[in-house]
This record gives C-alpha cells, sequence and structure tokens, in this order.
C-alpha cells in the first residue's frame, strides 16, 4: 500500500523489517481509530490519548500514536490543558481543530 505517514502508522527506517510489517498490517484499524478518535472528541472534548482509550475500550498503546497522526494531519490540537495518565505524568488534552467555526473533521 502506497500510504504515507501520518495516514499511515509509522515506523522506525533502519530497524527490522518486523518494524515496517507491523505499521503496515496495522493501517486499516488505524484508519478506524483515528475516525473513532475523532467522533469521541465531538462528544467529549479536550481528552487525553489514555482518556480516550479507556472510552473505546481500546489498548492505550493502539490510541496514543493516532492522536500523534492526527495532529500532524492538523484534525486536532493540544488544548493547553493537563491531566495525569496512568503513568503519574502529565499527559495533553487534545481537542478538534475548529476553521472559520467548523469542525475540521475531513
Amino acid at each position: 500500500m502506497s500510504v504515507a505517514y501520518p495516514q499511515a502508522p509509522g515506523y522506525k527506517t533502519g530497524q527490522p523489517e518486523t518494524s515496517r510489517r507491523a505499521a503496515d498490517s496495522m493501517i486499516d484499524h488505524a484508519r478506524v481509530i483515528r475516525e473513532q478518535v475523532l467522533q469521541m472528541l465531538t462528544v467529549f472534548p479536550d481528552a487525553t490519548p489514555d482518556e480516550a482509550a479507556q472510552f473505546l475500550k481500546l489498548d492505550k498503546l493502539a490510541v496514543r500514536p493516532r492522536f500523534s497522526e492526527l495532529a500532524l494531519e492538523g484534525k486536532i490540537e493540544d488544548s493547553g490543558q493537563r491531566r495525569k495518565n496512568a503513568s503519574g505524568r502529565n499527559a495533553a488534552a487534545w481537542r478538534l481543530v475548529r476553521k472559520l467555526g467548523q469542525l475540521a473533521l475531513i
């Protein structure tokens, strides 16, 4: 598949071939999770990735990278809020980007 990051999961170059294969295997699933995150943020704005994972009943390790991808696509932005995550560290809460009074969902 010829889809590039951030529309597809990333992987580190120079790593074992398994890294690229793992990323390739997540392309469709990652797209679904990104869509779920966007929908969740319409109902529950200003969520951390871990909060989103809990709400969506998904593994946080599958959800966290989707936030990076969505931010790079310009669909979400840091809200400026911080809350503790499971590790006790401050985590950024994210919100949908608003453009000309509209939500940037496409």
